[in-house]
């Protein structure tokens, strides 16, 4: 169960105007030479995030060390300079901002992205309702101070960065499918050429059970607190397909079809949900 310190923290996090200030804070100290590793919450980003820092470092990356060498965004200051041209690479959730100048930009299905972000909010004790309840505030961008993950995204790809070449689009799906291949290119992209060798090793120690076994680590010594639940889930592609209903995939195909197609996704309404439209229906929470 989340702590009442951590619940009022997420409350101040999902409300828009208590964040600016926060948020404007967090971005000091940003340079020019900086490269933002940017996502919607539960999109990958941490994925990455474990085997670029492996690579640059040469260590195995964990929960502890990991804001050394990729931050988050209010952590720059202890940042490696680990680019070519001495810039960071920092992480942030955050839609687009014109102090951003360079990006490596990963995005998730938003269907997979939301029954993520739901399972980790439900474990967190930070939801108390149904998913069916969830979505419609989901798909509003009211569940996240980081806004819908449809204006996220229009906000990244709508960027003066994809015009200026500035920005790379890293799909979690292709990333998934091809690992090698999708972080030599971010490496590409970055300017950095390391033995394939080097690569792979990184991935290896990122798998799934690797890094489920990191966030054990962490949590036993402390380095994670006990209330934030599981950080590292089952991190699926297509799940949606047995979860979500027609009457779900409806909603998210009249919210968010546009960008879904421009990406590259097929729409999901009478095509990919074997489910029917049960009330209540995926993880009902109790009250």
């Amino acid at each position: 169960m989340m702590s009442p310190l951590r619940r009022f923290r997420h409350r101040i996090m999902v409300t828009t105007r208590a964040r600016v200030p926060l948020i404007w804070l967090r971005h000091h100290g940003l340079d020019n030479s900086d490269v933002l590793l940017a996502s919607y919450p539960r999109s990958g980003n941490t994925w990455l995030r474990f085997m670029l820092a492996e690579v640059f470092s040469g260590c195995p990356s964990d929960f502890e060390t990991i804001n050394r060498v990729i931050p988050e965004m209010g952590l720059q200051f202890v940042a490696h300079n680990v680019l070519p041209n001495n810039g960071r690479l920092i992480k942030t959730h955050e839609q687009f901002r014109p102090q951003y100048k360079k990006a490596v930009y990963i995005v998730r299905d938003i269907r997979d992205a939301a029954l993520s972000n739901y399972a980790r909010e439900c474990a967190e004790g930070a939801l108390f309702m149904t998913f069916d309840e969830y979505l419609p505030l989901f798909l509003a961008g009211k569940t996240s101070g980081f806004g819908s993950w449809s204006r996220h995204v229009e906000s990244w790809l709508e960027s003066p960065l994809m015009s200026a070449k500035t920005m790379m689009v890293v799909r979690y799906e292709d990333l998934c499918r091809d690992t090698f291949g999708e972080v030599s290119r971010v490496l590409a992209f970055l300017g950095c050429n390391f033995d394939s060798l080097h690569i792979r090793s990184a991935i290896a120690n990122s798998s799934l059970d690797r890094m489920r076994a990191k966030e054990d680590l962490a949590r036993n010594m402390r380095k994670i607190r006990d209330d934030v639940g599981q950080f590292v889930r089952v991190g699926s592609i297509g799940g949606w397909k047995d979860k979500l209903t027609q009457h779900h995939l409806r909603l998210i195909d009249d919210a968010a079809g546009d960008i879904l197609c421009e990406l590259g996704y097929s729409l999901g309404a009478s095509s990919g949900s074997t489910k029917l439209a049960v009330s209540n229906s995926v993880w009902p929470v109790s009250r």
